[in-house]
């Protein structure tokens, strides 16, 4: 993969998913084990590629939980700033927009996510988003934060 510059996009979430919520979701007892078990053999070839320097991008089959896929790929190696990269840059040069999306510069479309944390200090301050902004315009997702949990966020930094 190395040589050849092939991408692995490793969609860890769905078999992590699966192995840990198949009863509750009205899979058997047997399905969960038998994901547990393949997780455990995906977790060992992500770590594999990771140290054979193969490139990682982000791609989820959870559309609504790309966060999710990045708080496991660094739970299984990557760095959180690796996971953003992974997310951005990387992912965009997977899908052959590199040149338009996935990194903030001159030119670039501006869609951007403002979170009132640090995601290189933990993933997860990715979840509790305070503005998304698309194509210019500046949108305030009050019910996805309150969906999310995040309401009692604490107050964005004011500019001194």
């Amino acid at each position: 993969m190395v040589e050849d510059g092939i991408f692995l996009v490793p969609t860890l979430l769905s078999m992590h998913t699966l192995a840990h919520h198949s009863v509750e979701w009205g899979r058997s007892e047997g399905a969960g084990r038998n994901a547990a078990r393949a997780l455990e053999q995906h977790e060992r070839s992500f770590r594999t590629a990771l140290d054979a320097g193969v490139r990682v991008a982000t791609g989820t089959d959870w559309v609504l939980d790309v966060v999710g896929e990045m708080e496991l790929m660094v739970r299984y190696g990557l760095t959180p700033m690796q996971a953003v990269v992974a997310a951005t840059a990387t992912a965009a040069e997977v899908v052959g927009l590199a040149a338009r999306i996935g990194t903030i510069a001159p030119g670039m479309l501006a869609d951007l996510i403002v979170i009132n944390g640090n995601p290189l200090n933990s993933i997860e301050e990715l979840r509790c988003v305070e503005l998304v902004i698309k194509n210019g315009v500046v949108y305030q997702p009050r019910a996805l934060q309150e969906a999310l949990g995040c309401e009692a966020q604490r107050p964005l930094p004011s500019r001194a």
